[in-house]
């Protein structure tokens, strides 16, 4: 699948967001997957004006359970800014995320192989040589057609009192 990609005309985009840093720098951080649908989406807006000024994106996805929440998003996303989430309004977006099951959609599958790839090459440590060059090679043929890859880390906003030693 990741050799298909690569000799593909797609393009892919590897967004997400570092949970334990949203964790320690927000008490009532948003929702992680709604943070990476907002960036990621984002950077499909910015990638369309690059092509075709009058084009819309379609986005589709994989089934969430907060697939409603998602539409809601994006329809905020849509109008204006939202702080937190946008810089700027997402006006190249269609109407809608359609979401499917992935075993339904070669797209939603090949996106779901190039996520789980990218993910578990920047996350864990192989302990198998063979797994590890095997890992490699097909993150390496998904990087070949990757235009962002990139987690998000938030940076605390208050400064937490440094911890003193005694005497």
């Amino acid at each position: 699948m990741a050799k298909v990609l690569a000799r593909s005309s797609a393009l892919f985009i590897f967004r997400g967001v570092d949970l334990r840093a949203l964790r320690a720098s927000y008490s009532s951080p948003y929702p992680a997957h709604l943070l990476t649908l907002a960036h990621t989406l984002e950077d499909v807006h910015m990638r369309l004006d690059g092509f075709d000024h009058d084009s819309l994106g379609l986005i589709l996805a994989d089934e969430h359970h907060a697939a409603n929440d998602s539409r809601r998003s994006l329809r905020h996303f849509k109008l204006a800014r939202v702080p937190g989430y946008t810089r700027r309004p997402l006006r190249r977006i269609a109407d809608t995320i359609y979401y499917g099951p992935s075993h339904a959609s070669r797209m939603l599958q090949a996106a779901d192989v190039a996520t789980y790839f990218l993910n578990r090459d920047r996350t864990i440590v192989e302990s198998d040589p063979r797994s590890s060059k095997a890992v490699a090679k097909i993150a390496a043929n998904v990087r070949s057609i990757t235009v962002s890859e990139f987690v998000w880390s938030p940076r605390r906003k208050t400064q937490r009192p440094a911890r003193r030693g005694v005497g």
